[in-house]
């Protein structure tokens, strides 16, 4: 009798261990998917903000920008110079004999998305200032796009951008920045002016500069010899240097001095 009792209360026991680790078991797993739960919850409500970064971004795309317009500024539109161009001054020909080679829209605004594109890294200094204070930084290739208009020049960056941290991550993409700047019109000044100049290479088109000063533009030149002149177009209105300087080179066919 007592050894029924005693195998019948050690069977009660074992059942009860066995529920208690059961039981242990689910707190164990119902205690972690709580936590993982909680953990996902608190990870998706969690926000980078990215808008620092992204002004850095267009602060320096503005700043390559404005030294971009500088420099082509100082090289008749170009960062590489074309073939038709004085290897002394480092500037290109508008006019050679009685061809016009000024500088079409197009090829200033790829001029000045080359400069961007080969300069904007050295102004982003790999983002060390973000990852200093924590953040993980990924992006991919510089593309640059850029498009001039009478009164600004618009930049426009394609730059995949991942900002990580804390286990959270958000990409960028596209970035823009626009710099004040009236080299649309002095292009065109200078298109006007070789298209009759190009006319008579014999004689400097005085009555060519009349456009000039319609607006607010005056204009430098400079003889340098082996019947070449320079001419500097300046800007006083200029907004990204005072005053705004444009430079090119004439070469011409004089045969005696005169002006028409």
């Amino acid at each position: 009798m007592l050894t029924i009792m005693f195998e019948f209360k050690r069977g009660q026991i074992t059942v009860v261990i066995i529920l208690g680790i059961v039981m242990l078991l689910l707190f164990g797993i119902i205690s972690y998917s709580v936590g993982y739960f909680w953990q996902g919850k608190e990870k998706s409500s969690m926000t980078l903000n990215t808008e620092p970064v992204k002004t850095y971004i267009e602060s320096c795309l503005k700043k390559v920008g404005e030294d971009g317009l500088i420099f082509v500024g100082k090289h008749g539109g170009y960062v590489i110079l074309p073939p038709q161009s004085d290897s002394l001054f480092l500037l290109p020909y508008y006019l050679h004999g009685n061809e016009s080679y000024v500088i079409s829209k197009t090829e200033l605004e790829n001029q000045l998305s080359f400069y961007v594109k080969e300069e904007l890294s050295f102004c982003l200094k790999n983002f060390l200032i973000f990852k200093e204070q924590g953040y993980e930084l990924n992006w991919g290739k510089i593309k640059i796009t850029t498009r001039v208009t009478e009164t600004k020049v618009h930049f426009n960056l394609d730059l995949s951008v991942t900002l990580i941290k804390g286990g959270v991550s958000k990409e960028m993409n596209t970035f823009s920045s626009f710099v004040p700047s009236r080299i649309f019109i002095i292009r065109q000044m200078a298109e006007d002016f070789l298209n009759e100049q190009k006319k008579n290479s014999s004689l400097v088109c005085i009555s060519c500069f009349t456009n000039t000063l319609k607006k607010n533009l005056r204009i430098e030149s400079y003889f340098l010899g082996e019947d070449n002149i320079m001419f500097i177009v300046i800007d006083e209105k200029s907004q990204i240097n005072h005053p705004y300087k444009y430079s090119f080179i004439n070469k011409y066919k004089f045969e005696k001095n005169g002006t028409k």
